[in-house]
């Protein structure tokens, strides 16, 4: 039977290596202390990736209840997913069991997690209007993104062109996780905003009885957003045409 490592050994399995931004550094150095309990358990890495989902799920039922402990404990708990969500990754590093698989389900489970947040969060704030549009600029955020993978464009010149340009003009759009931008004024910013983030505006505004107006914040911030993504995007694919078809 394979020896369970110590704190210090799951430090520098876990925690060397990696690309932290904002808190993520500190919620994974917390998490290291739940992996280690974890390790004595039959979990496996996916089904704790399973638990954090049910547990955010569980959250989001609660804040709909709409009263103010009712929002302030489910925000916590959804947080405390967020902690697992770091979990399940150092389990699958320690136990030599990483995958793309994995990595795809765990963004099933944010793309459904995240948005239902906002919409429960909404609804106990009476401002369900808020949350659907804010879910809808949260979802074309992610469409405006050019793939160029679905096309078969032929022409390997092009797709070559296409794969460096635009994979590093999303690089950009995703500032918040170069090393580049981690000391910038918008990556400490875009860092409070974060829905992940367990100290975000979003507890701030509840905490204070703020609900709805931070929500209005998060829809007008989603929005700029969106339009600074597809500016970059369409630049992006400007400067392809401009080194294939100048």
């Amino acid at each position: 039977m394979k020896k369970t490592p110590t704190i210090a050994e799951l430090k520098e399995l876990c925690l060397k290596k990696g690309v932290y931004v904002g808190l993520d550094k500190y919620l994974s150095a917390i998490a290291v202390y739940i992996t280690k309990i974890l390790l004595y358990t039959p979990l496996k890495p996916m089904q704790v990736m399973f638990l954090w989902f049910l547990l955010q799920l569980a959250a989001c039922y609660i804040i709909v209840q709409g009263t103010y402990a009712h929002v302030l404990i489910g925000i916590v708990l959804f947080h405390f997913a967020i902690i697992l969500d770091h979990v399940d990754g150092q389990m699958a590093r320690y136990k030599k069991e990483q995958s793309i698989l994995a990595l795809y389900v765990d963004q099933i489970y944010h793309n459904i997690a995240n948005p239902l947040f906002i919409m429960v969060l909404s609804i106990a704030a009476d401002v369900f209007w808020i949350g659907v549009t804010i879910v809808l600029f949260y979802m074309l955020n992610r469409i405006i993104i050019f793939n160029p993978f679905i096309y078969n464009l032929q022409d390997e010149k092009a797709e070559k062109t296409i794969e460096e340009v635009v994979k590093k003009d999303q690089g950009k759009l995703a500032y918040s996780r170069l090393k580049a931008h981690e000391k910038t004024f918008i990556s400490h910013v875009y860092e409070w905003f974060r829905i992940e983030h367990p100290l975000s505006v979003i507890f701030w505004g509840a905490l204070f009885g703020l609900l709805e107006w931070t929500l209005m914040l998060y829809l007008a911030l989603f929005i700029v957003d969106f339009f600074r993504r597809l500016r970059s995007q369409i630049k992006s694919l400007l400067n392809v045409d401009r080194i294939l078809y100048k």
